[in-house]
């Protein structure tokens, strides 16, 4: 097993001084999202795209693609865990995946069935048998990412607080994937109550606490990330995903314009000039780079002026915004 239980733990003691220069830092997965050891929660309106949003996610680690616009740093093979969605609505997104050219061999789907009916509601990691299945399924394929849809049909819950419980799930399922990879799991935005009002809502205008369930899901993410149509029509192509919380580092920028496809459903980024600037990847070009070379493919990209690009990059050096790609370039100036 890739787990240990509680009996077969140790622990150490470590003086404080000498704790960080013990501690090897977790591998980056997807900079900022995850590292090894880390969780991530993607959460929106039913019918928003969660689903295909984290599946785009699952291609991008088991192909070595980027997500969005941003580099994925450790590919490799990814467990799908479909709790949620029924046989048809999952064989529906499959084969839309396959034809958008998204469906890769090293993504593992773990689909559990009911013997009646097209739902399901029997999959529970805190039972014995379930837990031991998929720790053993994780043991074998050694996966980099665990992907979760949706976290709150992952267990049943107990008489007790609902918290503690979705804690356990979420140690449960972390130390399962201790050393191999990151957590990933979806949940459903509750609908505005009736006496919903402005202040609901944060310093952004996004309602505070619209994910369903027990407030320990995003408590214990170390990331979390809000798909939001543009419109309150569910059918709109246009999104917003919000970076809501990141422990592990600041993005940038706070949100990200998203597209949806017709007629497969899944998503393209929508960068302005400055994101485009920062997730630019320099394998783009083999070799030595030039700013020239950035500039003119962040244009293409974007539909904009290579002069346009240059002035945004002049005024994000100014305010201190970091490049990656920089390190790349070969005494070059801009």
């Amino acid at each position: 097993m890739s787990y240990l239980p509680a009996d077969k733990r140790t622990f150490s003691l470590v003086p404080a001084t000498d704790y960080t220069s013990q501690q090897e830092t977790s591998p980056w997965l997807i900079r900022p999202f995850l590292r090894v050891g880390s969780s991530m929660m993607i959460y929106g309106r039913q019918g928003t795209g969660k689903s295909r949003l984290s599946w785009q996610l699952a291609y991008a680690f088991a192909s070595g693609s980027p997500w969005l616009g941003f580099q994925i740093e450790r590919p490799g093979p990814v467990i799908f865990l479909e709790v949620d969605m029924p046989e048809s609505d999952l064989q529906q997104m499959i084969d839309n995946a396959a034809a958008y050219g998204i469906n890769h061999p090293e993504i593992h789907l773990i689909h559990p069935k009911t013997p009646v009916g097209d739902y399901f509601d029997s999959f529970d990691v805190l039972k014995h048998s379930d837990r031991v299945s998929l720790a053993s399924f994780i043991h074998d394929i050694k996966p980099v990412l665990l992907v979760i849809d949706t976290g709150n049909d992952v267990f049943r819950t107990r008489p007790g607080d609902v918290n503690d419980q979705v804690r356990h799930v979420l140690r449960t399922l972390r130390s399962m994937m201790q050393g191999y990879g990151a957590l990933v799991y979806l949940n459903h935005e509750r609908k505005k109550p009736q006496t919903y009002s402005k202040s609901s809502e944060d310093d952004s205008g996004s309602d505070k606490d619209v994910f369903m369930g027990a407030q320990a899901w995003e408590g214990v993410a170390t990331t979390s990330l809000r798909l939001k149509n543009v419109d309150e029509s569910t059918q709109s192509k246009h999104k917003t995903l919000l970076f809501k919380k990141h422990r592990l580092g600041p993005p940038g920028f706070e949100q990200l314009s998203l597209e949806m496809t017709k007629p497969h459903g899944f998503f393209e980024a929508k960068l302005t000039i400055p994101q485009a600037l920062m997730l630019w990847q320099g394998d783009t070009f083999a070799g030595p780079h030039s700013y020239k070379e950035v500039f003119t493919d962040v244009a293409a990209q974007v539909g904009a002026t290579e002069e346009a690009v240059k002035k945004a990059f002049q005024r994000q050096r100014e305010s201190g915004v970091e490049h990656p790609w920089l390190s790349q370039l070969e005494g070059d100036k801009a």
